[in-house]
């Protein structure tokens, strides 16, 4: 039974370190951006707060400059980190709150630019292909905030890969996907084969983006400015946001055109500086080689060579930049892709997959908004099938012979996903209540080169158990990379509560705490 009203619509939603989009596929089958209330087809990541007032979008990226103590921008690497916050016109706000934020905003435009008639209640929600469980997770948790129905968390490159697989099925292609977004930076091999998509392989960096590439510029007119004044215009945090806003325009120019000019305002005192594309690239020659470095990496554990690849995909913005399209061309022997609107495919993608999952969820009986594409278009996504891998391995804190803590893998990096894996535990002592595991996640066994994510408790356990007494843990790593725990007792198949307490993110009440906040704003 289907208790949502005929209005009721999923989306794709691209959440962006600078902008986030929002798809949809329409009766026909095809994936479309829906613009904001400016008719832009993208919305800036940026939040403006006023007392209960909230302004996300171009405005409030204009606000950067003008009331810096006021708006933020840039949120999206900080999303997961449980104890940062971030104090916006007096008050403490989380990245998942402020995330939410925008998502409220994107969301709420585009059931107006759907004329009122249509609600969203669903989403698919799309992250950088690297992001850990945790940061999955507090993504998911940002769109509960937002009171979306969250119905996957899927990665960047795989939404692309959808965008761009999805007019060929049938193709058989190995695909690299380059995803070089504001903040985050991803490369993903893929195979797409018939009317499966296959990830092989993916790696990248939450901390690179263009954003990086924006702050050398910065970095370049405020070093002669303190030369020759005297006064770093970094340290002015007016000064600076405005020199964000230069830069990031002097990065798109200087893809078409030879030289540009950036500004300094500050103190009464404003001076210009030209800079060339030879320059910007020199200053920025080690930030690509990073990119390529991880291209290299991720295609040799894909388990094959630059000459098997047969195209290449580019996502984020900062794609455009010339010395990208040209390091791609030089390491892989051909040109990237320009198939694709490097802005727009993620939400497509997602869009598709909103749509996939419907289905999904319609035949497992699950409650869900029934898809907007007419019945004729619908076998195109029912023959469409992802294969994911896990971006980081999972696994428990242990103890090894000598006595050591370690942390032992229980789901592999790259392991295909979904995926179940059981561990038999023993109670160490006579009628044991409950059993603690803390979950791991990362690579290697040393624990400090890992993040805690928090702590597994098997409770309930029947009293009298003697010492021994094995007790069955599964643990699942879901289709989105999120990862559940059950447990049960295999002498008397009984099933054991099982609560996973994170050390990380929010709890299910901090969650409707920020839900009700958020009811309180107004988000234009």
């Amino acid at each position: 039974m289907n208790d949502f009203a005929d209005n009721a619509i999923a989306v794709g939603i691209d959440l962006g370190t600078t902008y986030s989009v929002v798809g949809l596929v329409d009766e026909y089958g095809q994936a479309q951006i829906i613009p904001n209330s400016d008719n832009q087809r993208t919305t800036p990541s940026a939040v403006y707060i006023d007392g209960s007032s909230v302004i996300v979008g171009s405005i409030a990226k204009e606000q950067t400059t003008l009331n810096p103590a006021h708006t933020i921008q840039f949120i999206k690497p900080y999303i997961g980190r449980r104890r940062k916050r971030f104090m916006l016109s007096g008050q403490e706000w989380s990245p998942e709150e402020l995330s939410a934020m925008i998502l409220r905003k994107v969301v709420r435009d585009a059931e107006i630019a759907m004329g009122g008639q249509k609600k969203i209640t669903h989403a698919v929600i799309t992250v950088p292909a690297f992001f850990t469980e945790q940061q999955r997770k507090s993504t998911e948790d940002a769109g509960r905030i937002a009171g979306l129905n969250v119905m996957s968390i899927i990665n960047e490159p795989t939404a692309a890969a959808l965008a761009y697989g999805f007019d060929t099925l049938g193709a058989d292609k190995t695909v690299l996907v380059y995803d070089l977004g504001g903040g985050t930076f991803d490369v993903t091999v893929m195979r797409i084969s018939g009317d499966t998509v296959t990830m092989l392989a993916t790696d990248g960096d939450v901390q690179l983006g263009g954003k990086d590439w924006d702050e050398r510029l910065i970095d370049y007119v405020a070093e002669q400015f303190l030369a020759r004044h005297g006064i770093d215009p970094r340290e002015d945090y007016e000064t600076l946001q405005g020199l964000y806003t230069q830069a990031e325009q002097a990065k798109l120019r200087l893809s078409k055109l030879p030289a540009t000019r950036l500004a300094v305002h500050l103190n009464g005192t404003t001076e210009s500086y030209d800079i060339t594309r030879e320059q910007f690239e020199s200053m920025t020659e080690d930030l690509l080689l990073q990119t390529e470095t991880t291209l290299q990496l991720t295609v040799q554990e894909a388990g094959l060579s630059f000459g098997q690849i047969d195209e290449c995909l580019l996502v984020g913005g900062s794609t455009r930049m010339r010395s990208v399209r040209a390091m791609l061309k030089e390491v892989l022997g051909t040109e990237p892709k320009l198939v694709l609107n490097p802005d727009e495919c993620v939400a497509q993608g997602a869009a598709i997959h909103a749509v996939m999952m419907q289905l999904r969820m319609l035949d497992q009986g699950l409650p869900v908004p029934i898809p907007q594409v007419r019945e004729e278009h619908l076998d195109r996504f029912r023959q469409m099938e992802e294969r994911l891998i896990n971006s980081h391995t999972l696994g428990i804190l242990a103890l090894n012979k000598e006595g050591q803590r370690v942390v032992a893998p229980i789901i592999p990096r790259r392991a295909f996903i979904p995926r179940r894996e059981v561990k038999t535990f023993r109670t160490s002592v006579e009628n044991q209540q409950q059993i603690r595991i803390v979950v791991m996640e990362g690579e290697g066994e040393d624990p400090e080169a890992c993040v805690e994510l928090g702590m597994c408790l098997v409770r309930g356990l029947p009293s009298g158990l003697p010492k021994g007494t094995p007790i069955e843990v599964s643990f699942h790593c879901s289709h989105d990379g999120q990862l559940s725990v059950t447990a049960r007792l295999p002498t008397i198949d009984q099933v054991v509560q099982t609560v996973i307490e994170r050390t990380m993110g929010m709890s299910e009440e901090a969650i409707e705490a920020s839900r009700e906040r958020l009811q309180m704003m107004s988000i234009e």
